[in-house]
């Protein structure tokens, strides 16, 4: 451990989260209900981050992994997501039923220029998704292929399937929703998804007591969970009981692997041929294990593997991810705490911040031919009728097309000389990004991006 931080305030549980500079300082943390900066101070309308019932009852720190999520988006610009359960939901079913949910998915926008640098959320509590059944874990995110902007990905409850938000420096938007091809059975205990360090493979488990889990493929151009599959954990004994329980999952580095923990034992599974293998068990008597949690992967390349109960004061590292049985180098309860008090029981929610772009794809080929005069399309972003304006002079003439990310030709209509105006009905489009592509000659003039609300 490079660093230990001791705090006085801000009490740091399983729903934290944090981000630190370009140097490797720390910058922001969040515990899931409040925000601070490096030293440990609220920052600006840092505080209440969620419902008043929510942030009450569980005394202002979230108990729930990953639950809160920072990303960056410009200089000194960040947001900062919390699903949450409005007071409503919560009054009708935290308190007296196991299988409560979120209803709801908030960002806030945080600038660190603010206050000299002490940082201020600038706008708080906003809804991006609502009249939901939300996952109470189950959140991660991942760098676009641009580069620049975020896809983050956050699971249902109610059935198998996925929110995919289009997170961008001064936009917030449901992509798409992505169903997997498999029932559910029951809502959750513990929950966490994972990306690989390419960012092309995902993961995710919700402890249903039955040990399933999912993987797939994912496009960072476009968005889109595809292959997905569905596999089962195997059961171990504990005791005198069968642990059939997750609490805690993580893609490898290089994607061939999937890291399941189980509250006895670490269990890898490799994906090419479905086969299982076991890191480790119990470390001590079963009365007195402290059990396994949430792992994730760190940005040393290292994961680190969280307690389930204990003093929490240490987490087992596992030095090499990419490598099979002992070729990991598990080591049991290797990072520890010199404080006296503190929570090490699970990593922090982060993304891998070190994803770079990818070769050119839909949304970067908008940025690098972007539409020029004497073309003019308005409003932007657009709920209903899109209105687009051109005057061409001489023989220019050509078509127009309105395409999704992935490449499909929603509509199309030519354009000729002269001055034109039309009007494109986009009332029937799910929000997100589209693309407004004009053809002339057989060669592309030009793209507008377009946000339909």
């Amino acid at each position: 451990m490079d660093t230990t931080l001791t705090y006085s305030d801000p009490y740091m549980s399983v729903g934290k989260s944090n981000i630190c500079d370009s140097s490797g300082q720390l910058l922001l943390l969040c515990n899931g209900m409040r925000v601070f900066n490096a030293s440990g101070n609220l920052i600006e309308s840092g505080d209440t981050l969620v419902p008043l019932a929510y942030y009450n009852y569980y005394f202002s720190v979230s108990a729930v992994t990953q639950s809160s999520i920072i990303l960056p988006v410009d200089s000194d610009q960040y947001y900062l997501f919390t699903p949450v359960p409005t007071d409503s939901n919560f009054n009708a079913n935290w308190i007296t039923n196991v299988d409560a949910y979120f209803d709801e998915l908030w960002y806030h926008r945080i600038d660190m220029r603010a206050n000299s640098g002490a940082g201020k959320v600038m706008k708080k509590k906003v809804p991006i998704l609502q009249h939901v059944k939300l996952s109470q874990s189950q959140m991660m995110a991942c760098r676009h292929a641009n580069g620049k902007d975020w896809w983050l990905v956050k699971m249902a409850i109610d059935s198998h399937k996925a929110y995919v938000f289009n997170v961008g420096h001064d936009t917030v938007f449901l992509q798409h929703t992505i169903r997997f091809p498999f029932a559910k059975i029951r809502k959750e205990l513990h929950g966490q998804s994972s990306f690989d360090a390419s960012g092309e493979h995902f993961a995710t488990m919700s402890n249903n007591l039955t040990g399933e889990f999912f993987y797939g493929d994912f496009d960072r151009c476009t968005g889109i969970l595809s292959g997905i599959k569905r596999a089962v954990a195997p059961p171990k004994p504990f005791s005198s009981l069968i642990d059939s329980s997750i609490t805690g999952l993580s893609l490898s580095p290089n994607g061939q692997l999937i890291y399941v923990v189980k509250f006895s034992h670490i269990l890898q599974f490799r994906i090419s041929d479905s086969t299982w293998y076991t890191v480790s068990g119990p470390d001590t008597t079963d009365i007195a294990f402290q059990g396994y949690k949430d792992c994730a992967v760190a940005p040393d390349g290292r994961l680190y593997i969280g307690n389930y109960d204990g003093l929490y004061k240490n987490m087992s590292v596992i030095d090499n991810p990419n490598g099979l049985l002992s070729n990991c180098n598990f080591c049991r309860k290797c990072l520890r705490s010199a404080g006296s008090i503190g929570y090490m029981g699970t990593p922090p929610c982060i993304p891998d911040f070190k994803l770079g772009a990818l070769s050119p794809c839909w949304p970067n080929a908008v940025e690098e031919v972007k539409l020029q005069a004497p073309y003019k399309i308005y409003p932007n972003p657009v709920a209903k009728h899109l209105l687009i304006e051109w005057n061409l002079n001489g023989d220019s003439s050509g078509v127009a097309q309105l395409v999704d990310l992935a490449g499909n030709i929603l509509l199309d209509f030519p354009f000729n000389p002269g001055y034109q105006i039309k009007s494109i009905d986009l009332s029937g489009l799910n929000s997100g990004i589209y693309l407004l592509r004009f053809i002339s000659n057989r060669q592309s003039i030009g793209y507008e991006k377009i946000i339909k609300q």
